[in-house]
């Protein structure tokens, strides 16, 4: 399995296979992004180690069961009820956020449950409200997740799939909300449509993240421990208008706020490791856009959307020196751009997509701590893994009818620009593009207990190209003691960049079936 690295270590051996680097030696340290773990499988020195060494791997169950219920009481209203019940076992290789190998994050193994619950209930209403037609919605959700994950220490030089160690640390969890959402959907005229909504949720996080300590002789001492319990109330609303002005053309304005709580982990870990963080707040925005959409004919719709959102209190991951992970509040920073979107279908079965966004995100107010004392000023730089532009074209054929109906394909290409690695805007991931292509077949079956199939088979990044699939934040570190910071050059040798390498050429199939 494959772990995250410097940007030059990328450029060097994306996949880390090449250099040796299943053997760490004092030769390929540039070359190979190895890990460090107690040399006894317990506590005390570490030693470097290779993912294959560890049997580094992820091992995940999950099962899903749910009830959906639909009620008419009449053409007008529908009732709807929804329980899904969620259970996840994870037994992983991850990276632990907090200093537990050697005084830094360092691989562990995890395991344990996460259990959730979700229930919800909807009613829609369609009726006339003061001579004006109307869509009414009023919906009720909860949702309730616990978490469980001990984790260990690895094993060192035991390959295959890895051992377990001694204990490290146990996350035990709680994570809930209960939510009320409204909306009304008003035809104010036969070519103009309102909606108003709103949205309100109580969320309330609760626990105790436990690390475990060992004395310089193995003796297990008090575990640090730190107990979080905080709620959020948090609100939204919503306005917008949508204007057909003649066939062809169609005016859209809207206006919305939303918001996100910090989850657990979150509220856990501190730049200096295991620590309480719960003084974060929810992050919150609010944003307005304006579209048209044009359909000169029935076979080509084309629309663009401008948007601007302002946030408060953003949330962000941020990678210590000693590789540690934690999480912060961006005090302001925006979003701004536009989305292009074409739909055009030539002839029956064809379709040609394209999809462009330009997405820029700024800082506006942040003063990034790189040491206790030394604060660098952000404002105005780029909000690090965001491409700025991206693009989706897509050109496929289904076969409308006769036998074969439902037999079709596509040929897609995805591509990324480069982007910022750090807040400082000094380190940047490579742009990309990929080809993908795909066959599928579905069918509907009629008078029989299976009602529909539907088969497909994909081939992802047919050209196999080597690319950036993602990255955490890389530290803007300081040369030695001085308040100067560190240059594109030592910021590419850092591995809190943390970068992964995307998957190369693959061949997927499946089927679904509905009964």
């Amino acid at each position: 399995m494959q772990v995250r690295q410097s940007l030059n270590q990328y450029y060097y051996n994306p996949y880390v296979k090449n250099y040796g680097c299943a053997i760490p030696t004092a030769g390929n340290v540039p070359f190979c992004n190895n890990l460090n773990t107690y040399a006894n499988g317990i506590y005390g020195a570490t030693i470097r180690q290779s993912s294959s060494q560890l049997g580094y791997h992820h091992n995940i169950q999950r099962e899903i069961a749910g009830l959906r219920w639909e009620h008419d009481f009449d053409d007008a209203t529908t009732w709807r009820s929804q329980f899904t019940y969620d259970y996840l076992e994870n037994r992983s290789a991850t990276w632990m956020p907090v200093k537990i190998i050697g005084g830094t994050g360092g691989p562990v193994y995890m395991n344990g449950p996460t259990v959730g619950i979700s229930a919800s209930t909807d009613i829609t209403r369609r009726a006339a409200l003061f001579g004006f037609p109307t869509t009414s919605y009023l919906g009720f959700f909860y949702d309730n997740l616990k978490l469980t994950n001990p984790t260990y220490a690895w094993v060192p030089n035991v390959w295959s799939y890895g051992m377990p160690g001694g204990p490290t640390s146990k996350m035990d969890s709680y994570h809930s909300n209960i939510s009320l959402r409204a909306r009304e959907e008003i035809a104010l005229r036969p070519d103009l449509t309102a909606v108003i909504g709103f949205s309100t949720n109580w969320n309330r996080v609760w626990g105790v993240n436990s690390v475990y300590n060992y004395s310089a002789r193995g003796a297990v001492l008090t575990p640090t421990q730190v107990g979080i319990d905080n709620d959020y109330w948090n609100t939204a609303p919503e306005a917008s208008l949508t204007w057909r002005y003649n066939p062809e053309w169609q005016l859209r304005a809207r206006y919305a706020a939303g918001y996100g709580t910090p989850n657990f982990s979150y509220l856990t870990a501190t730049v200096n490791g295991v620590g309480n963080n719960g003084t974060m707040k929810a992050q919150t925005n609010m944003g307005v856009d304006l579209g048209v959409d044009w359909t000169p004919t029935r076979d080509l719709t084309v629309g663009v959307t401008a948007f601007h959102e302002w946030f408060r209190n953003e949330i962000m991951q941020l990678t210590a020196p000693s590789l540690v992970f934690y999480w912060v509040n961006i005090p302001q920073s925006v979003h701004r751009g536009v989305e292009v979107s074409a739909d055009w279908r030539p002839f029956d079965g064809a379709q040609l997509l394209l999809a462009y966004t330009y997405n820029n995100q700024q800082f506006t107010n942040f003063m990034d701590p790189l040491s206790a004392t030394v604060y660098y000023n952000r404002s105005g730089k780029a909000i690090p893994n965001v491409a700025p532009h991206s693009l989706t074209a897509r050109a496929g054929y289904d076969i409308p009818y006769g036998q074969f109906a439902g037999l079709g394909g596509y040929v897609e290409y995805i591509y990324k620009s480069d982007y910022a690695l750090d807040n400082a805007n000094l380190a940047w991931a490579p742009g990309y593009g990929l080809v993908n292509l795909n066959l599928h077949y579905s069918r509907d079956i009629a008078q029989s207990w299976l009602k529909r199939f539907d088969i497909f088979f994909d081939v992802k990044n047919v050209t196999d190209r080597t690319y950036v699939a993602g990255a955490a934040v890389m530290t803007d570190g300081l040369i030695g003691r001085t308040g100067i910071q560190q240059d594109a050059a030592l910021l590419s040798t850092n591995t809190g960049a943390s970068v992964i390498a995307g998957q190369p050429r693959a061949f997927i199939g499946g089927v679904k079936f509905k009964f």
